[in-house]
């Protein structure tokens, strides 16, 4: 998984000061508790600008080296067409020479200030530490809305030069899309049958709808669900302690072993394909403060043994992919870029598995 959110928009300056991006929340973290590592750093304080051809031909060549086959950028598609955070995979499908196949995850959740209540829309708060000024207005920084038959012609004219580009990633003939979270497009079934026709329109047998991190909640037009980690084992862990006042604007702490145990037994019952995904490490107090969640004991031999797990997991299901959250989400701490600590030792990882998980089918 891709975030996008290494560069200056005015969106970001307007919400949360000039030049914010996920580089500010990293470096200005801190340790909450006794034995917190923050800030955690990318390796040689390499904090890139994704309008720099030169980012992406570093990020394409450490894919290469250490076998990651594709990025799976995150799409912001909010009402009435208004997008953010483009311009990375825009200027990707120009530079043909970056050798990065790419595919899209629809976070089709609306954006909000942390105090706001937007109804049936899933909506997050991008970064509570940072906000500015007094409560008012309704909290809607980005609203999400699906429109008709119009607006869903509109989003996918976008999207079909980047189906068409051959680094694309797809299912046969079919351009892979994800959607984050399919329980709140209620029109999805008529929205993705649209979509179909138009894809054969333009010479594909349509498209390969994953959803991601619905909860399997069935969905005819889906071709398959993603089991979306960390949020899968973070809900069943917190759910408990977000409903308890007590428990709120304290940091929710889980150790990376159960986190590995949890997420490697969970299982989605569903008639349709199921990817099962895996997470590097977690700490979100960079953006959310002393109301994050911190996954303690996280090392890259863990993340190794149980990436390799997860890779045997996916081939019992004969599944061709593993989705890993995330290469670059340094405000969430999940990365596999190289970081100070470590190097480059969660990347590492992905070779060791890709060699080693045909044996934990034997056990």
């Amino acid at each position: 998984m891709y975030l996008p959110q290494y560069y200056r928009v005015k969106e970001n300056d307007e919400w949360w000061g000039d030049g914010y991006t996920d580089w500010t929340a990293m470096c200005r973290a801190h340790p909450l508790f006794e034995g917190h590592k923050q800030p955690k750093m990318p390796m040689d304080n390499y904090m890139y600008d994704l309008m720099q051809k030169e980012t992406m031909l570093w990020q394409a060549g450490l894919m290469k080296k250490f076998g990651v086959y594709g990025m799976c950028f995150y799409h912001y598609w909010f009402k009435n067409g208004r997008r953010i955070l483009e311009k990375p995979a825009e200027n990707l499908h120009i530079w043909k020479d970056v050798d990065m196949p790419f595919c899209f995850c629809w976070a089709n959740v609306g954006w909000s200030r942390s105090w706001s209540n937007i109804p049936n829309q899933g909506a997050r708060t991008w970064t509570e530490v940072y906000e500015k000024g007094e409560a008012s207005g309704n909290g809607i920084l980005m609203e999400q809305s699906y429109g008709n038959e119009k607006e869903w012609i509109e989003h996918f004219g976008y999207l079909c030069p980047f189906f068409q580009d051959e680094r694309y990633i797809k299912k046969g003939n079919k351009p892979v899309f994800l959607t984050y979270d399919t329980r709140y497009i209620l029109c999805m079934d008529e929205m993705l049958q649209c979509w179909n026709r138009l894809a054969v329109k333009n010479g594909f047998d349509g498209i390969y709808v994953i959803g991601a991190g619905c909860g399997g909640k069935d969905i005819e037009s889906l071709d398959a669900y993603l089991v979306m980690e960390p949020n899968t084992v973070f809900c069943s862990v917190f759910r408990a302690k977000t409903a308890d006042k007590e428990q709120q604007g304290t940091t929710k702490i889980i150790a990376y072993e159960d986190f590995c145990e949890k997420s490697l037994s969970y299982t989605l019952q569903n008639n349709k394909t199921v990817y099962y995904s895996g997470m590097t490490c977690y700490d979100d107090t960079p953006r959310r403060g002393k109301n994050g969640i911190v996954v303690i004991n996280d090392h890259p031999k863990k993340f190794k043994v149980y990436l390799t797990k997860l890779y045997a997991k996916n081939a019992v299901l004969k599944n061709e992919c593993v989705f890993i959250n995330a290469w670059n989400e340094w405000g969430e701490g999940m990365h596999l870029e190289p970081d100070q600590e470590f190097g480059y030792g969660y990347l590492q990882a992905i070779p060791y598995a890709e060699q080693h998980y045909r044996e934990e089918l034997c056990r």
